[in-house]
């Protein structure tokens, strides 16, 4: 079964479970759980299922920061980077080179996210 576990504040990695999760001022982190056991990470339609899943899993667990709840610059700046580092620890984890390429080309300079991805 294909399946990571993420958590931004422990980045716990478990065989069956992939959680997005954000570090929020409670003791409990939220987190989402997101499988892709189902999804062939060889082909250009897994990747793309692979990552709308990680960008839903990571609106649900920022959410608390959704800029529509209140409003700022900084309110936007701190969700965006919210979803970002979510994704990209997820990526990270996940650990699969055409996933990864692929995230990076989401995230060209012409994309509106600001994910950056480092080169291995």
């Amino acid at each position: 079964m294909k399946t990571i576990a993420i958590i931004l504040a422990t980045a716990a990695l478990n065989l069956s479970v992939l959680s997005v999760a954000q570090a929020s001022g409670s003791d409990e982190i939220p987190s989402v759980t997101v499988r892709f056991a189902d999804l062939d990470l060889t082909r250009s339609d897994g990747l793309s299922s692979l990552y709308t899943r990680l960008s839903q899993a990571a609106k649900s667990v920022c959410r608390e920061m959704d800029p529509a709840s209140e409003k700022g610059v900084s309110v936007q700046q701190r969700y965006q980077a919210c979803l970002d580092q979510s994704i990209k620890d997820a990526v990270a984890k996940i650990n699969q080179p055409a996933f990864t390429d692929y995230v990076a080309r989401k995230a060209s300079p012409a994309s509106s996210t600001g994910i950056k991805l480092a080169a291995k």
